[in-house]
């Protein structure tokens, strides 16, 4: 507007009649008010750009709000969950059917061996076993049988017999004695290997009679090289029905 007042005095300087004044100053202000109106219009269209560009950036900003807070959200469950399977980790257990627990009782007897300590009665070397019959037994019922096993004898030192036993589901093992050397029977330790361990002393002996004082837990006592008669070793009455059983 000030600028308006000054182009109307320039003009009312200028010598122009008074019609022709009038008429110059409508067109000086209709074409200041035309420019007026335009640079609102401008500024107007500048000012809306604006606003919509702030718009989007606040949008832009509340998204990233939302984001952000269920990223949060989202690592704390996380991390909650881990603390809960930590407190919780308990491991789990494979438990067996029956079949596979007999499985496994054949695999471990694949692995078996018998060891045999054979006896010379000390000092005087004239007993002990020479030949035998290992019969594998699930109760009363023989499942295997391994006939005519030699076993090595010396009549001044305990010498060792290893048989591998076969695959089979047993509880017990008897041993036939089918030959024997000199006066009787006589046997110094007998082991029983499931890989590096003697499972004999858990075992419970038995064997037919005995010969004096020596009895059958002496097979299994751990002593394979006696030194005093007759502590150490078993010694049997000679008869057609010599055995020993071990049960499991």
């Amino acid at each position: 507007m000030k600028h308006l007042v000054i182009i109307i005095l320039f003009i009312s300087g200028l010598g122009f009649t008074g019609e022709e004044k009038s008429k110059h100053v409508e067109k000086v202000a209709a074409a200041f008010n035309k420019k007026v109106k335009e640079a609102d219009r401008e500024r107007d269209a500048k000012v809306k750009e604006a606003a919509k560009k702030m718009y989007k950036d606040l949008e832009k900003i509340k998204v990233y709000h939302t984001k952000r807070g269920e990223l949060e959200k989202a690592l704390e469950a996380k991390v909650a969950m881990e603390k809960i399977e930590d407190l919780v980790n308990v491991p789990r257990v494979e438990y067996k059917s029956a079949d596979e627990v007999a499985e496994d009782a054949k695999q471990i007897s694949s692995k078996r061996k018998l060891i045999i300590f054979n006896s010379h009665d000390h000092k005087n070397g004239n007993r002990g076993i020479k030949k035998m019959n290992v019969l594998l037994m699930k109760g009363k019922e023989v499942v295997e049988t391994i006939k005519n096993v030699r076993v090595r004898w010396s009549d001044d030192k305990n010498d060792k017999t290893t048989l591998n036993l076969p695959k089979s589901d047993y509880d017990s093992i008897k041993l036939e004695i089918t030959e024997f050397e000199g006066s009787g029977p006589a046997i110094a330790e007998i082991e029983i290997h499931e890989g590096k361990n003697n499972i004999a002393p858990t075992m419970k002996i038995t064997a037919s009679k005995n010969y004096g004082p020596c009895k059958p837990e002496a097979m299994i006592d751990g002593i394979t090289k006696p030194v005093t008669r007759p502590v150490g070793y078993w010694m049997g009455q000679p008869s057609n029905d010599l055995w020993i059983l071990l049960k499991f």
